[in-house]
């Protein structure tokens, strides 16, 4: 009995001292900053950390269709809406629900838009367990950085200062070809079902934005490399069931004009900034009949907002479309369909 005891209590012991280093190196290996030098993952998504509190009207958030085809810039210049892409590379819905904690915890959006891609990215209990063990326990996201630490920087308490150029929006002016439209949202009954585990997620971030007083919209962009009707009507028929907004922009490319040569960077599987343009113009428009949002453009507290938009509208001026053969193309572009 007294063997059994002393074996528990070393146990006990261990998982104790165990539990002390992870708490103290996740403390020294997290970045104390949000930009790309402070080691921070996703800095241009992260970018929202360093806004002023409680001035961000629109969270999006998704995979890199978001930060390919919504310009928070756009839309606030033609609609005075402040807006923010929170948009990832094959983003999960873990993480778009990890974002939005992050944020509701500083914002008060009043709208989440969701782009619907990453519904169909499998949510896998390996993403679920490693994303509540990181979020716990940073040094697990995080452990690579020792290369680059020393102890005066890393005690240093986090500070978020660096507030991004574009509000999250990745600028791209290239076009690689024509899209393939031959059986883009062509008519079907079918659907193709949600994952179980990501209709879960999709709940859950439903009621964080109820509990947070915020609108949640599902929106698909024009994409006819992912998006197709089978896709269109299973989340149409989530957003019935539980009462949703979802607007599917496949459905208004006579109201886009959208020239799928021009207007895409890679045959129809992302927007460049020339059909990004269109795109935020009109759903800068949606926002607006929502009634939801004040026009903050003459608003002194937000003048950052217009020095931003002038200096994106400077930089965007003379833009013109970056031709790239597709054959001679040493960066080809990665198809995702999930």
């Amino acid at each position: 009995m007294k063997q059994k005891l002393k074996n528990g209590g070393k146990i006990v012991g261990f998982l104790c001292i165990l539990l002390c280093l992870l708490i103290l190196s996740s403390s020294i290996l997290s970045p104390k900053g949000n930009e790309k030098e402070a080691g921070i993952l996703d800095p241009l998504a992260n970018g929202y950390m360093a806004e002023p509190e409680n001035t961000l009207d629109v969270i999006f958030v998704g995979d890199s269709e978001t930060y390919s085809a919504f310009i928070p810039l756009h839309i606030w210049q033609n609609t005075g809406i402040t807006s923010y892409c929170c948009g990832t590379s094959a983003q999960h819905l873990t993480y778009s629900y990890e974002f939005l904690q992050k944020a509701f915890k500083k914002q008060a959006p009043k709208v989440v838009i969701l782009e619907t891609n990453c519904i169909f990215r499998e949510v896998s209990i390996t993403n679920i367990i490693d994303n509540a063990i990181e979020k716990v326990f940073p040094v697990f996201r995080y452990h690579n950085r020792w290369k680059d630490q020393n102890v005066k920087i890393t005690m240093d308490p986090a500070e978020y200062k660096h507030i991004s150029a574009t509000k999250g929006y990745k600028l791209n002016t290239a076009t690689r070809g024509k899209a393939n439209l031959s059986k883009y949202m062509a008519p079907s009954k079918e659907l193709q079902k949600i994952p179980e585990k990501n209709e879960a997620y999709l709940k859950k971030i439903n009621r964080l934005c109820k509990v947070n007083n915020a609108k949640l919209i599902l929106v698909s962009s024009p994409s006819p490399k992912n998006w197709n009707t089978k896709r269109h009507n299973a989340v149409a028929k989530f957003a019935k069931e539980q009462d949703v907004a979802y607007l599917d922009l496949n459905y208004c490319l006579d109201d886009l004009n959208l020239d799928w040569y021009h207007d895409t960077r890679d045959r129809g599987d992302h927007l460049n900034y020339f059909g990004a343009t269109k795109v935020s113009k009109y759903l800068g428009v949606y926002l607006q009949k929502t009634g939801l949002f004040q026009d903050k453009r003459t608003n002194p507290d937000y003048q950052s907002w217009n020095d931003s938009a002038a200096a994106f509208a400077k930089k965007t001026k003379d833009l013109k479309v970056k031709y790239v053969d597709p054959s001679k193309d040493k960066k080809k572009p990665v198809y995702r369909t999930k």
